[in-house]
């Protein structure tokens, strides 16, 4: 059995997909009509989800060719894919078949931005404008929510949705149980702009303004790399085996020990993703 790690950068106008042997090879690109503001690759990199600063969200297969498009109107903020669904964070929470059916949408005070859809449960952790942090089932119903008093930034959920991880602007990382009690609080210290959950949820990968990636377990940091400028973007393989990280003009890969396995320079990167595939 070989392992792929499929990552996805996103830049103004590149889609970069690779694996860890071909790991600075460009294996297609996308001109998109806007610029894409967030990504998210299905859990066996067969789908991509894309979405735009002009309210546009794509899903795109694995040889780099659209699949279908809807346009919801507004810029969209974060995108997650699983095997059979999209969410999408933007004025509205929406949800998504893979074939491009809408299923559900949800209005939450101030707007949902952050996102990310359980790849096994189907639930869905959102952020919004509110500073609450919302837990929705399936269906779209609010199974919980959370007011974190602090502006939220990103939010990760494991594949059971067993555990949710909230970025905030004044540097707190939240680590909620699928119930919604507090299982532990990490204090950075400045704006966490990315949260990422390994599958199980036993590892978290964070990005931050101050330029650190970092990567903890429920006892707390394992270790820390500075990248010298702001990360905006994180991505865990779901083993938690690997971490990408977006900062400035470059896009990192890291193995679990905090080992740079390599560097690349992008010009302006956006958003990263992950995900494994067994070959």
């Amino acid at each position: 059995m070989k392992t792929r790690i499929h990552l996805v950068v996103l830049i103004s106008l590149l889609l970069l997909g690779t694996s860890i042997a071909e790991a600075q090879e460009v294996i297609w690109k996308l001109k998109l009509g806007g610029i894409p503001t967030a990504i998210s690759i299905s859990p066996d990199g067969s789908k991509i989800a894309v979405g735009t600063d002009n309210g546009y969200i794509y899903l795109i297969s694995a040889d780099g060719s659209i699949i279908w498009s809807y346009r919801l109107g507004d810029q969209i903020g974060s995108v997650s894919i699983s095997q059979d669904r999209v969410a999408v964070g933007s004025r509205y929470l929406y949800v998504f078949s893979t074939s491009g059916q809408l299923i559900w949408k949800y209005t939450a005070g101030g707007g949902v931005y952050p996102v990310s859809l359980s790849s096994s449960s189907l639930k869905v952790a959102a952020g919004a404008g509110d500073c609450c942090v919302y837990l929705l089932s399936p269906s779209g119903t609010i199974l919980w929510r959370y007011n974190v008093s602090d502006s939220i930034w990103s939010v990760s959920i494991s594949s059971d949705g067993s555990r949710i991880a909230v970025g905030t602007d004044g540097g707190k990382i939240y680590l909620f149980s699928g119930n919604g009690g507090i299982i532990r609080v990490y204090d950075v210290g400045y704006t966490v702009y990315s949260v990422s959950l390994s599958q199980d949820g036993s590892k978290l990968a964070a990005g931050s303004k101050d330029g650190y990636v970092q990567l903890f377990d429920i006892n707390g940091l394992l270790w820390r790399y500075n990248t010298g400028d702001s990360v905006g973007s994180v991505s865990i393989s779901p083993d938690g085996s690997y971490i990408a990280a977006g900062s400035g003009r470059y896009v990192y890969l890291f193995n679990e020990s905090g080992k740079v396995i390599w560097k690349y320079d992008l010009g302006n990167v956006w958003s990263v993703s992950l995900s494994k595939r067994i070959a």
